[in-house]
């Protein structure tokens, strides 16, 4: 399945989607963001999806919250996602083959969580700075609810992976956009208990709520036309800051000394590569699911400089063997239980 051309990134600079002029593209870019509160000690409760979404081939641009049963705690799967989206953007069955889609969000983790079926679908993510996405499209099968079989390209972007240190958060990030478009605020203790502002303010609730899915495709697009304006590239999707520094990086040095040097060729690179990838699996501390823990107690101890300072120490390192990466194989969501 061909990936279709992109070409959202130059036609709307400032995230002004109401500017957009349909491409013809059949790709739909569907900005995800969850509302929950704290339900016991070790669990979080589910209070909403919300979805942002633009279709590039007609430029329909639609908002939806949906709110899943509270008092069964059923949260949505990744299938029940996707024809959510499909069907909010009137897009057929037969039309829906052959989709590219774009998930995205504000430090995916965290939405991703939210999903049902998050421990199978999860393991078809790359894992980076404590969040998922995707570092090229993959493919996807699932049926819809008349049982017709569909297939797409599907990507995950996190925009707090496009941010400096400085912006990461939500409300700093979408300062750069328009003011209109600046984060809705909440007392502190209407974030720690939504549930409340869902029962007592169901309006203020969904304004909030909605109001994040929507700054967050909006600033996704700004951020990426930014970086492609910075490169001067037109339609590149970066996946973090640090690719759009890369390429930036490579461009201003000799790339016969850099491919030399950063080559599949050069065996003390490959070999120091494999190390740095063996140290990261037990450097990286993530969860993605809380549960409940009876009679245990778990503590994480991190100390800075621990992985150099031991490396410093051995004379002779083991580098160990190449870590096999998993197969890009399509995976099916039509057989997840929902």
């Amino acid at each position: 399945m061909k990936t279709p051309k992109i070409n959202w990134v130059s036609d709307f600079p400032d995230g002004e989607l109401e500017k957009y002029i349909p491409s013809g593209e059949e790709t739909v870019l569907v900005a995800i963001d969850t509302e929950y509160t704290r339900h016991s000690e070790f669990s979080n409760l589910c209070l909403s999806y919300q979805f942002s979404v633009l279709d590039c081939a007609t430029g329909n641009y639609m908002k939806k919250i949906y709110y899943p049963e509270l008092v069964t705690e059923v949260r949505l799967t990744l299938k029940e996602i996707l024809l959510q989206v499909f069907r909010m953007m009137s897009i057929s069955s037969r039309k829906m083959n052959g989709y590219h889609v774009m998930f995205i969000c504000h430090f995916c983790s965290a939405e991703w969580a939210m999903m049902h079926d998050r421990k199978e679908t999860s393991k078809y993510l790359e894992f980076l700075y404590k969040t998922v996405i995707t570092f090229k499209p993959i493919e996807v099968t699932f049926e819809d609810s008349e049982g017709v079989s569909c297939a797409i390209t599907f990507e995950v972007g996190d925009t707090m992976l496009l941010l400096p240190p400085t912006h990461r958060s939500l409300e700093k990030a979408s300062s750069l956009l328009d003011e209109k478009f600046h984060k809705k605020e909440l007392t502190q203790f209407e974030k720690e208990h939504m549930n409340s502002l869902l029962q007592t303010d169901p309006e203020r609730f969904y304004e909030y709520a909605i109001h994040d899915a929507d700054i967050t495709l909006r600033l996704f697009i700004k951020l990426q036309y930014t970086l492609n304006k910075m490169n001067g590239s037109e339609n590149t999707r970066y996946t973090t800051i640090g690719s759009a520094t890369v390429k930036h990086f490579v461009k201003a040095m000799d790339k016969k000394i850099f491919k030399s040097q950063f080559s599949k060729r050069n065996k003390i690179y490959q070999d120091g590569l494999n190390l740095a990838k063996r140290a990261y699996m037990g450097g990286l501390n993530s969860s993605y699911f809380v549960g409940e823990l009876e009679g245990e107690l778990f503590i994480d101890a991190d100390f800075s400089g621990a992985y150099p300072t031991v490396m410093n120490l051995l004379e002779v390192s083991d580098f160990g063997k190449p870590i096999v990466k998993v197969k890009d194989d399509p995976f099916s969501l039509g057989d997840i239980d929902d």
